[in-house]
């Protein structure tokens, strides 16, 4: 009996076999390795962030761009901070959106080569568009204010998105921004085996599969979105 293991990077187009047929039986054990959770992303180097100060003026507003790359993003984090007015922040779907300047993007593990698909750009203008999430913060010029969250908001693939600030106190404000997301996330990392995506067997980020194969048996891997890797363990 001989053991082997072999790491496969898995894409979307065409299914790839990460367990050939043999003349023995054989144990294999299948794992995808893609991270899982908030704490994974910011270990495997698929977490992060862009910050920015700005003034708000008295009834102003200012607004940023946020396009997710072609295998989406995820928020799972933000910092909004005001110094001395209320404020409104608002994230808009399907606005008609002018951009600016880019801001730049950081990976949060400091050790990952890994660069930011979704770029965070300045707004000249924002038109029209729905609000699908909404935050309030609240501030006086005796007492600045500060929001964090870690609502977790699944953004569409190579879709572009508002960040409108307004502002809804009485006089001018200082605010800093900070937004932190994620990619290659939860759902654009299942693998489907032996059969096509939403047809074959999923195979979720983190999931094992343990299973004995008939001689001749084999087992195909095709990804559901983003490229993945997937872990093979096999015993013949």
């Amino acid at each position: 009996m001989t053991i082997s293991g072999n790491i496969y990077t898995i894409n979307s187009s065409t299914a790839t076999t990460i367990v050939a047929p043999s003349i023995d039986a054989q144990e294999v054990l299948v794992r995808n390795v893609m991270p899982i959770g908030a704490d994974n992303y910011y270990r495997d180097g698929y977490t992060f962030s862009a910050h920015t100060d700005f003034t708000l003026p008295n009834n102003g507003t200012v607004s940023f761009s946020f396009t997710a790359g072609v295998y989406g993003a995820q928020i799972i984090g933000y910092v909004i901070a005001t110094t001395a007015s209320n404020l409104e922040a608002d994230l808009v779907e399907g606005a008609t959106i002018v951009t600016g300047a880019t801001y730049p993007s950081y990976n949060l593990n400091r050790a990952s080569t890994n660069v930011a698909d979704a770029l965070l750009k300045a707004a000249t203008t924002v038109t029209g568009g729905t609000t699908i999430s909404s935050e309030s913060i609240y501030a006086t010029n005796q007492s600045s204010s500060r929001a964090t969250n870690s609502k977790v908001i699944s953004l569409a693939p190579s879709t572009q998105y508002a960040m409108k600030f307004v502002n809804t106190g009485s006089q001018s404000t200082l605010v800093h921004f900070e937004l932190i997301w994620g990619e290659r996330f939860d759902g654009y990392t299942t693998a489907w085996l032996n059969g096509a995506k939403d047809v074959g067997f999923p195979l979720q980020a983190g999931e094992d599969l343990k299973m004995t194969l008939l001689r001749s048996q084999s087992i195909t891997a095709i990804s559901g979105g983003a490229p993945i890797s997937i872990a093979v363990m096999r015993q013949d």
